[in-house]
């Protein structure tokens, strides 16, 4: 799970609920700073912040992993408009892993080489 994405998709329930960066921190018992750094995927949400979250924006996990979802179709959409953006957004992404990152992909994309 990409934290930027995670952090995008808060900070637009946050604003849908018309709720201050100040008033997400003191619900989720956090300082302003940390909301800050979770909205820009700099850091993550604990399981209790996250249930506590769900809560206040009145959604069960399903249901913000399934907006989650549609957040990367349709940042997808917006942002690879042909196969050359595309190889080099991978190509960005890839560059970004650790190492054991990189293996970890490699075993995932095993089932797909031809």
């Amino acid at each position: 799970m990409n934290q930027v994405t995670v952090g995008q998709l808060i900070r637009r329930l946050r604003n849908e609920n018309k709720l201050t960066m100040n008033e997400l921190a003191q619900q989720l018992e956090v300082s302003q700073p940390s909301i800050s750094r979770i909205e820009n995927g700099l850091i993550e949400l604990t399981l209790s912040q996250f249930e506590k979250m769900c809560f206040l924006f009145n959604l069960s996990p399903s249901q913000f992993f399934n907006l989650l979802n549609q957040q990367v179709e349709t940042n997808l959409d917006n942002h690879i408009d042909d196969k050359k953006d595309l190889d080099y957004e991978l190509h960005q992404l890839i560059n970004n892993l650790t190492t054991e990152q990189k293996k970890g992909l490699y075993v995932l994309l095993q089932p797909y080489k031809k």
